[in-house]
C-alpha cells in the first residue's frame, strides 16, 4: 500500500469518526438517553438535531478533501526533496568531473609542450648546426640530418594534426568524405612514411585482403599512423598490421608483443588525454592519439578496440565494406509525341 493511499484513507476514518461522534454526543445532550421516543421527541423539539446528523457525512468528506490536499502537499514536497537531492548529486559529479577535466587539461600541456618540445630543439639544432658548419659534413651526412629533421617535423605535424581533430570533434565541427579506400594501400603508405627507425620500419609485418572499406582515406592513414606509432613506442618489438574482411565490415589490425594494458584500463586508454599506468619505453605521450582514432573511426560508422590475446596486444579498426559498383544498365527512353 502506497504511502498517499495510506494517508488519504487516515484521513477519512478521522473524519468520519468525528463525525459519528459528534452528532452522538448532541443526541446525548439533547435527548439525555438512547431511548428512541426521547430521541423523536428532541428531534422534534429541535430541528437542528437533523442537521447535527448529517456531520459525519460532512466532517468525512471536509476531512477526505483535506487529506487530499495533505497528500498533494506531501507528494509536492516529496518531489522537491527528492529533485534537490538529484541536483545536488549532479552538481557534485560535474564539479569533480570539471575538477578531473581542468587536471586532465593541466597534465595535457605539460605532455604537449614536452613532446612538440623534443622534436622542434632536435630540428632546430639539425638546421642550425647545417646552418654554421655545413663545409664540415659530407653530403651522405647532410642527407641523414636532413631525414632526420624530416622525421622529426612529421612528428611534430602528427601530434598538430590529432590536436586539430580533438578540437573540432569537441566543437562538433569534425568531417569525414568516404569513398571506396583500399585499406591495404593506406596500411604500405603509413608504413613507408613511419616517423621510426628503418629497422623497426622494415621489420613491420603487413599481410592485407584485396577488401575495400567505405571510408576517408586520410582519416584512415591518421588511425593507422597512431596505432602503430603506440605500438612503437610502448609495444614489443614485433609489430603486424593486418587487414581482413569479415562479412560486410573489413579491419586492420595492429598488434605487438609487449606486455599489454591491464583489463582495468582497456577502455580508459581511449579517454583524452588518458595513459596506461604500464611501463612505457618513451614516456610523456600527448594521450590524445588513441582517443582521436577512435572518435574517427566511429565518424565513420566504424569503431576501435582493444584486446589482449595470445600473448599480444591488438587494436583492431572496423570500417563498413565498401558497397561493389553497380553495373550500368541501358536506359530505356520513350519518344516525344
Amino acid at each position: 500500500m502506497s504511502r498517499r493511499f495510506t494517508l488519504m484513507v487516515r484521513w477519512v476514518l478521522s473524519g468520519i469518526v468525528f463525525g459519528f461522534t459528534f452528532p452522538i454526543a448532541a443526541v446525548l445532550i439533547a435527548a439525555g438517553s438512547f431511548d428512541p421516543a426521547a430521541i423523536r421527541f428532541a428531534h422534534s423539539e429541535q430541528p437542528v438535531l437533523w442537521i447535527v446528523d448529517l456531520a459525519p457525512i460532512i466532517l468525512g468528506g471536509a476531512a477526505a478533501l483535506a487529506g487530499m490536499l495533505h497528500v498533494q502537499v506531501d507528494g509536492a514536497l516529496q518531489m522537491t526533496d527528492r529533485q534537490v537531492k538529484e541536483r545536488t548529486a549532479e552538481l557534485v559529479e560535474a564539479n569533480t568531473q570539471l575538477e578531473q577535466l581542468m587536471d586532465s587539461k593541466d597534465r595535457f600541456v605539460a605532455m604537449v609542450s614536452h613532446e612538440v618540445r623534443t622534436p622542434l630543439t632536435l630540428v632546430l639544432g639539425l638546421a642550425q648546426e647545417l646552418r654554421d658548419g655545413a663545409g664540415r659534413f659530407t653530403i651522405e651526412e647532410v642527407g641523414e640530418l636532413a631525414a632526420l629533421m624530416a622525421d622529426q617535423s612529421i612528428e611534430i605535424s602528427n601530434i598538430i594534426e590529432d590536436m586539430l581533430v580533438a578540437a573540432r570533434a569537441e566543437n562538433h565541427t569534425l568531417t569525414v568524405v568516404p569513398e571506396a579506400t583500399d585499406l591495404g594501400s593506406q596500411v604500405d603508405l603509413v608504413v613507408q612514411a613511419c616517423a621510426c627507425d628503418e629497422h623497426i620500419r622494415n621489420s613491420i609485418s603487413v599481410t592485407a585482403d584485396q577488401a575495400k572499406a567505405w571510408a576517408d582515406p586520410g582519416r584512415v592513414r591518421q588511425i593507422i599512423r597512431n596505432l602503430i606509432s603506440n605500438a612503437v613506442r610502448y609495444g614489443g618489438d614485433e609489430i603486424a598490421v593486418e587487414v581482413t574482411q569479415v562479412g560486410s565490415t573489413v579491419s586492420v589490425a595492429v598488434s605487438d608483443n609487449g606486455s599489454g594494458v591491464p583489463e582495468s584500463e582497456s577502455d580508459a586508454i581511449f579517454e583524452p588525454y588518458q595513459q596506461a599506468s604500464t611501463d612505457h619505453k618513451v614516456a610523456g605521450s600527448v594521450g590524445i592519439g588513441l582517443h582521436v582514432s577512435r572518435t574517427l573511426a566511429r565518424a565513420m560508422d566504424g569503431d576501435l578496440t582493444y584486446r589482449y590475446e595470445g600473448g599480444r596486444s591488438v587494436f583492431e579498426l572496423t570500417l563498413p565494406l565498401a558497397e561493389r559498383t553497380p553495373v550500368a544498365q541501358p536506359v530505356l527512353g520513350v519518344a516525344a509525341g
